[in-house]
């Protein structure tokens, strides 16, 4: 029986211990490194989800013979799978150039629009 509670208690300990190990204080220059990491993570997804949309746009334009003049003419179900918000949640913005040229632009991660960060694809 003894033995028994001390293993139980064995057990719990090492639990503890591990998870202290795990959420232990990474440092200052670890911290900035798991940032850095959280902010490239989201730099590609709003890369694919930029992409994403100008696939969209592109269908839109092949049969409809011009650009949209706004995201809102896009099919909603495509929209709905898509989105047109970037990784920090703002609201991408679409620039029609022509029938057949556009920007999609995401404010990037100051979520500021004409900044050194902004997401631009080019079509």
């Amino acid at each position: 029986m003894k033995l028994k509670g001390f293993l139980v208690i064995f057990v719990l300990v090492a639990a503890v211990l591990v998870i202290l190990w795990q959420i232990k204080p990474v440092g200052e220059e670890g911290l900035k490194k798991k940032i850095q990491a959280v902010d490239t993570v989201k730099e590609q997804a709003t890369r694919m989800n930029l992409k994403a949309l100008q696939r969209e746009i592109v269908v839109y334009i092949s049969t409809h013979g011009r650009a949209p003049e706004n995201l809102k003419q896009l099919p909603q179900m495509a929209m709905l799978m898509i989105g047109n918000a970037d990784a920090w949640g703002t609201s991408v913005q679409y620039k029609r150039i022509s029938d057949d040229s556009f920007h999609l632009v995401s404010a990037g991660n100051d979520r500021e629009f004409d900044t050194i960060d902004d997401i631009v694809l080019e079509y």
